[in-house]
């Protein structure tokens, strides 16, 4: 489900360095604490990178990383699985677009779209924190 989106009028380059450098992730991802990758190095494909959100401890996986266009974030607590992706398109201005895919298993299946909407309000405004971060910068 499409998320935001959000027209940059900078260079792709320097969005997707505050898309994937860990210090710039935790400012505009929301109430992120404590990231880092498994690794301590930079966000590559299948790196696993851990945060701290909403009082709890969380991992997330790169499942697809391509620089300057695509970067996707797979997070799972319990039997809730959500992907995050970021795309990039066009050279000037650059769209930035963000869509969560959320899948429930078990017994929380029936809760699917509530959970899906509250992954909306909670992290929508990401594209925005981003923006004012990379205009502050």
């Amino acid at each position: 489900m499409r998320v935001a989106q959000v027209d940059l009028s900078l260079p792709a380059d320097a969005i997707w360095s505050a898309l994937t450098t860990s210090e710039e992730m935790a400012t505009w991802m929301g109430e992120v604490t404590n990231l880092t990758t498994e690794d301590g190095g930079a966000l590559r494909m299948g790196s696993k990178i851990r945060f701290t959100t909403r009082g709890k401890r969380v991992e997330s996986r790169v499942i697809a990383f391509e620089p300057n266009r695509r970067l996707s974030l797979r997070a799972q607590q319990g039997s809730v699985q959500a992907v995050y992706t970021y795309e990039l398109h066009g050279a000037g201005p650059v769209r930035v677009t963000h869509d969560i895919e959320c899948r429930v298993r078990g017994l929380l299946g029936p809760l699917r779209p509530l959970i899906a909407r509250m992954l909306r309000r909670t992290d929508g405004g990401q594209l925005d924190r981003l923006e004012r971060h990379l205009v502050d910068r």
